[in-house]
Order: C-alpha cells, then sequence, then structure tokens
C-alpha cells in the first residue's frame, strides 16, 4: 500500500550484494523513497538454505511486512494507527495503546484518548456529563459522548456522526479528530479498497 499518487522506489543495490554465510548478526540494507507524504506499507520476503544433518539442504521462507512513514518535511508529530491493531506508531516509535481503531458502517473510527496524548495532549472525562475535554497547547476541545455538536476553544461545531463508546474507550470518525487537532489525516487502504492505516500529521 502507498499514498494515492504515489510514486514508490526501492534499490536493492544499495544492500551491497547477498549474504551467502552467517556466522553472527547479520543484515543487508536497502532505499525506499516517496514522493508523497504518508504511510508505505513494504512487505518483504527472504528464502534461505539449511543444511541438514543427512548434508541436504532444505530452503525456509521468511516474511514480514512494516509501515514506513513518510512525512512532507513539516515540523511536527506524525501518528499512524492501523484497523484492528493496539499499536500506535508516534515519529516512528511504537507503543500499545488499549483500543483498536475500527470501521463502522463504512466510518473510520480512532480511539481519541490514544491519538490525543500521542499528540501531547490533556485529556479529561466528565462521567456525569459524559463530556470528553481535550487541552493541547491553546486548544481545548470538548465533546459529548452520543452528540454531533461538539466546541473548539467555545466555537460550536458540527460532525456529521457522534463520537460513541467501545469497550470502554471513546471512539471518535478520523474527520473529527483531524478539525479537532488541526492536522492532516492521510489513509492507505488494502487490497480490498477499505482503510487499512491513518496517518495524522500534526
Amino acid at each position: 500500500a502507498k499514498p494515492e499518487g504515489a510514486t514508490v522506489n526501492f534499490d536493492a543495490r544499495a544492500a551491497g550484494g547477498a549474504i551467502t554465510s552467517i556466522t553472527g548478526d547479520s543484515y543487508a540494507v536497502g532505499r525506499i523513497e516517496c514522493d508523497k507524504p504518508g504511510v508505505v506499507t513494504v512487505q518483504m520476503s527472504m528464502g534461505i538454505e539449511i543444511l541438514q544433518e543427512d548434508g541436504t539442504w532444505s530452503p525456509r521462507y521468511y516474511t514480514g511486512t512494516q509501515n514506513i512513514v513518510f512525512s512532507d518535511g513539516s515540523i511536527g508529530k506524525t501518528v499512524v494507527m492501523s484497523i484492528g491493531s493496539s499499536e500506535i506508531v508516534i515519529d516512528g516509535e511504537k507503543a500499545a495503546i488499549d483500543a483498536a481503531p475500527i470501521v463502522q458502517n463504512s466510518r473510520t473510527y480512532v480511539p481519541f484518548r490514544a491519538l490525543a496524548e500521542a499528540f501531547g495532549a490533556e485529556v479529561a472525562y466528565d462521567e456525569a456529563t459524559q463530556a470528553v475535554t481535550a487541552t493541547l497547547g491553546s486548544n481545548t476541545v470538548v465533546m459529548t459522548i452520543g452528540s454531533a455538536t461538539y466546541t473548539v476553544n467555545g466555537e460550536e461545531k458540527t460532525a456529521d456522526v457522534a463520537p460513541f463508546i467501545s469497550g470502554g474507550r471513546t471512539m471518535v470518525p478520523v474527520r473529527f479528530a483531524a478539525e479537532a487537532f488541526g492536522s492532516k489525516v492521510i489513509p492507505t487502504y488494502d487490497d480490498n479498497g477499505a482503510t487499512a492505516d491513518v496517518l495524522f500529521k500534526l
């Protein structure tokens, strides 16, 4: 997967040739370039042959997937969340979160507290009123569970869907999360056209 309209290049020659024997820690290096900001999902496969006791060689194959964030060079945090994953990537560093983004009724929702705190915001929840307040720098966002109306620095706004509680966590639509913090949002999609990852750039 890659950002829409992006060109991605992989230079295998940077690896410096194939590894023919392993006597300790060994690695190969390649170069990946992308001409647009966003998330590039890279799947790499490796085949090796293992010498058996009977003197024959037996092939083994290994594969893995890695999300690589390409920013536009601007100053600010980059946060990546993946649908169904309880892992968040903040400026290239992985961390665990206690709720995963989901797709519901063709809309993508992310756990608000995890996203807000990834950006460095302070989040408070008033159980009596079901109001969630997030403060980031001079900006304060207040939303209410089940209500499409929210405020940014006291200015009332309306979203097209309301935040809701799932597994004890406040889930908000991606567009709302972007507007609340003034961030850019760049989604990536899987082979079936469904949202796979969401990149937030503050």
